[in-house]
């Protein structure tokens, strides 16, 4: 069953259950796209919390990376090997290496 359908359904037995007089009744239509608007934006925050964190997770792993190719320069490997390991060109190694981010 979709949202609006749940909404509906609910106000139709609050009505009939006299849960709130004819406050329901009156005032049917706010009701329904008052619950569906505060539906909604929960919604979009969720989805938009999802893909902050999906972000945050390619950031992050993106970042480990280079520290793994710093540290690996730093350790003496040669920019061939780190490239073998990392499946990274040897000029963007050299980037890695020389930026200070």
């Amino acid at each position: 069953m979709d949202i609006e359908k749940a909404v509906n359904k609910a106000v139709d037995k609050a009505s009939k259950r006299k849960c709130l007089g004819k406050f329901f009744e009156e005032n049917r239509s706010e009701v329904v796209n008052a619950v569906l608007r505060e539906f909604y934006i929960e919604e979009i925050k969720k989805s938009m919390i999802e893909e902050g964190q999906e972000e945050g997770t390619q950031i992050g792993r993106k970042l480990e990376r280079r520290d793994n190719i710093r540290n690996a320069y730093k350790e003496g490997l040669s920019p061939e090997k780190i490239s073998g390991i990392f499946k990274v060109s040897e000029e963007e190694i050299e980037e890695i290496v020389k930026s200070r981010d």
